[in-house]
């Protein structure tokens, strides 16, 4: 048993289990528990990501599909999501712009795997970057809503006309990843914008093991 801690639409509690943690419209903010219809509140300035104690930080945190990234390390023994969520990742592509942070300083290129999402834009092959208040690139959105620092330092986001087919206004379709990569399903991001591409390196230490982000005290 439990105590109601407040109300909310199907739909954001559906969000809110996908993505780790959500705020409402009245500015509560809700992290689900891992079980179902179990919740809680928080007051972290971004929230938690896919958890186990795991916050998000802006320009710091990807959102994976965890089942997907697993089959890409095989080093991992067991790979899972409690295996592999907190894994430190190198991306050269950024760390080789030199981009300009706003707070000032210059990307690295290491992020922390610590989030997740809807596994139909999550795709085996396709990352989301946390980039706090700032816009994600949608060309359709109001343009201070579409810039942020990775976009401005060079790095392309992908946008809805890279799927070239939709059944309806919010549903595109997807190649399966093993027909695209054959070349024989030309429809997606994968090959309309290769060229959108970035190198994921996972991080290991001297001994073989996995390299994990801080977790939140």
């Amino acid at each position: 048993a439990g105590k109601i801690i407040g109300h909310a639409s199907h739909e954001f509690l559906q969000q809110v289990r996908w993505e780790g943690s959500g705020v409402a419209l009245d500015g509560t903010k809700y992290h689900y528990s891992g079980r179902p219809g179990r919740y809680e509140k928080y007051n972290l300035r971004w929230g938690f990501g896919a958890g186990y104690n795991y916050q998000v930080f802006a320009y710091r945190t990807i959102a994976v599909n965890f089942a997907g990234l697993c089959r890409h390390l095989p080093q991992i023994r067991g790979c899972n999501k409690a295996r592999l969520i907190g894994l430190l990742v190198y991306i050269p592509e950024i760390a080789d712009r030199k981009i300009r942070m706003p707070g000032g300083e210059v990307h690295d290129g290491y992020f922390c795997i610590t989030d997740t999402g809807s596994p139909y834009y999550i795709r085996e092959d396709r990352i989301d970057m946390f980039v706090g208040t700032h816009g994600g690139g949608n060309p359709y959105l109001p343009a201070q809503r579409q810039g942020n620092a990775l976009i401005e330092g060079g790095i392309k986001n992908l946008v809805p006309s890279d799927w070239q087919v939709w059944t309806e206004d919010n549903k595109r379709v997807w190649c399966d990843l093993s027909l695209a990569e054959a070349g024989k399903c030309t429809i997606d991001y994968r090959n309309t914008a290769p060229e959108k591409a970035l190198t994921l390196q996972a991080v290991f230490d001297p001994q073989g093991a996995p390299v994990r982000c801080k977790k939140n005290p």
